[in-house]
């Protein structure tokens, strides 16, 4: 039997979304190009103080948490690389 593939590409905001949708989609992987600017180590960038970052922090401290404790949360997220990602802690 082959595995059933379900194709979702959506552009929207992040911040926008509540957990309660995501579920729904039941997705296994996320594929994510968040905005690098606020922590590209080319630009001047404020990293998590950066507005431009702000849908991303809500992604990581606000959705996953909760799809996590709803067990709905993807078993895979591939995030594209940005050189200053390696220094952010997000809590």
């Amino acid at each position: 039997m082959r595995p059933r593939f379900l194709i979702f590409c959506s552009q929207a905001d992040i911040s926008a979304l509540s957990a309660s949708s995501l579920a729904l989609l039941q997705a296994d992987l996320w594929l994510m190009s968040p905005p690098c600017q606020p922590y590209t180590v080319l630009s001047s960038g404020g990293g998590s103080a950066d507005p431009r970052a702000k849908s991303f922090i809500h992604l990581f401290e606000v959705l996953l948490p909760d799809l996590v404790s709803r067990n709905a949360h993807p078993r895979y997220l591939l995030v594209e690389n940005v050189a200053g990602f390696k220094v952010i802690a997000i809590s």
